[in-house]
């Protein structure tokens, strides 16, 4: 059941950066869509083999799925609500929050901090 779901991800993940990637063709031109195009598909391509791959959570790499998982939850409200347009304000937020982000990842990394504790 979970080599499906991962697959289903995957078609999913790969349909989404198509629609994406096409749609950047009339306006950008051709290198954001090879960009997209050769993610999705080296992505696809991965996790369509069924194997397992083991990833070691550390408090840095946490952290930053946290603040990624905050940043894209609030801008996906946020952004709607201001008829999809953004401020200045929010992209100093985002700015700060990447920041701070990247200080407090830099720090854990430095005090060798996983999730048990630092040593």
């Amino acid at each position: 059941m979970r080599g499906l779901r991962v697959l289903t991800a995957a078609a999913g993940g790969l349909s989404a950066v198509l629609t994406v990637a096409f749609r950047f063709v009339r306006r950008a031109g051709w290198p954001p869509t090879d960009l997209l195009l050769g993610i999705g598909i080296s992505c696809l391509v991965q996790t369509a083999g069924g194997e397992d791959y083991p990833v070691n959570l550390t408090m840095s790499l946490a952290v930053s799925i946290i603040t990624l998982m905050l940043i894209l939850v609030l801008s996906g409200v946020y952004i709607p609500l201001n008829g999809y347009g953004a401020a200045r304000p929010y992209g100093i937020f985002l700015l700060v929050a990447f920041v701070i982000s990247t200080v407090l990842s830099v720090v854990l990394t430095a005090m060798n901090c996983s999730l048990d504790g630092c040593n």
